[in-house]
């Protein structure tokens, strides 16, 4: 006997919003930590000696509306290639011609955190949908297509499973150690860089 044939149309709706909401939450949490790492170094960079100006910087600057993901990892990446250069490049620089050749599939951090945010922004601000592809309780949950403001279709429709989940979260789990790599990196170069500043004082 199928799953389908013991759920009636209200049970499988339940089960599958609740899906829904799981998948969302274990991806945006996942996601958070990376952010939490971006705003540490940031704010670390910007402001590393007066923690009250810190707190100040992240409610003002970093936690507004209009700093996005995105533009928190255009930050640290700004501040990595100027002051790490050598980690940088490791991470975000071009695969030799070899290593592309030996892993195709292999991507650089740049590369895999602009899947990561255009996957969390899916997740963040798509509802989702009930269609009749979903005929069972282990079919793919679909999260909508269509822009809340215009309607409009954008890209391709997003469907995921308890797989295609564990796949997604072992990206951003791996670009996590990553951007913390290049974090405490940074955070070296901002000790030394104090150190010879109150030398000199």
């Amino acid at each position: 006997m199928s799953k389908k044939s013991i759920m009636n149309d209200n049970d499988l709706m339940w089960h599958q919003n609740e899906r829904a909401a799981k998948y969302r939450g274990v991806y945006l949490q996942a996601v958070s930590h990376i952010e939490w790492i971006l705003d540490a170094t940031i704010t670390e960079y910007f402001c590393p000696d007066d923690g009250n100006v810190q707190d100040e910087f992240i409610y003002s600057i970093l936690a507004s509306d209009k700093m996005t993901l995105s533009n928190k990892h255009q930050i640290f990446m700004f501040i990595a290639q100027r002051h790490c250069k050598e980690i940088y490049d490791y991470h975000y620089g071009p695969l030799p011609k070899k290593v592309q050749k030996a892993f195709p599939d292999y991507k650089t951090l740049g590369a895999r955190m602009e899947i990561i945010i255009s996957t969390r922004n899916k997740f963040a601000h798509r509802k989702f949908y009930l269609d009749s592809s979903m005929e069972s309780v282990d079919s793919k949950i679909v999260f909508d297509t269509k822009t809340p403001r215009q309607g409009e279709l954008i890209d391709s429709l997003f469907r995921v499973d308890d797989k295609e989940m564990g796949q997604l979260v072992k990206e951003v789990e791996i670009a996590t150690g990553s951007i913390d790599l290049v974090s405490k990196r940074i955070k070296e170069r901002i000790k030394e860089r104090h150190q010879k500043a109150t030398k000199k004082k």
